[in-house]
């Protein structure tokens, strides 16, 4: 079963806008996820980011999966999807390829943590207090156990790696 991995950065208070203004040493592993997955899943907010910051589609030597409700512009390899994440999740575990990369948005990420979808947590922390903007956990959600199996510094990010317990 292919493995579903949340590779993350959010500020402290579980915040999404930093972004741009955190110093990071190195690439935070991202040459080693881009080498783990072929497919990843993205929010329509997202993938509007991520349109609007780059001169050409970082992604397109991948299957890229944007949910939306709406049209979205034409990109290489990237294929809109209107239903259920779970159910999108549950079929791409059974299919072989690599890992599955969650890239966002919050309630992506609730519902797949919820559905205990996810197995892989590589959240990277910045040092900063947002107190507005997209939030990466969404309130409702019931408590999950994840293992700590790493701790690394990338400039000034934190990087926590878990596992999900007793998956």
């Amino acid at each position: 079963m292919r493995p579903v991995i949340l590779y993350v950065a959010t500020s402290l208070d579980g915040r999404l806008e930093w972004l741009t203004n955190t110093a990071v040493d190195g690439d935070a592993g991202y040459d080693r996820l881009m080498g783990e997955i072929d497919t990843l899943i993205m929010g329509r907010t997202t993938y509007d980011y991520v349109i609007d910051h780059s001169d050409t589609y970082p992604y397109k030597n991948l299957i890229s999966i944007v949910l939306t409700h709406h049209d979205i512009a034409a990109a290489d390899g990237v294929q809109p999807y209107q239903g259920d994440v779970v159910t999108l999740v549950d079929q791409l575990r059974q299919k072989s390829g690599k890992a599955i990369w969650i890239v966002g948005g919050g309630e992506i990420v609730g519902a797949l943590i919820q559905a205990e979808l996810i197995d892989d947590l590589r959240l990277f922390v910045a040092p900063t207090f947002l107190g507005a903007g997209p939030k990466l956990w969404q309130p409702g959600e019931q408590a999950k156990t994840f293992e700590l199996v790493n701790v690394s510094r990338a400039g000034q990010l934190a990087e926590l790696d878990y596992r999900v317990r007793n998956k």
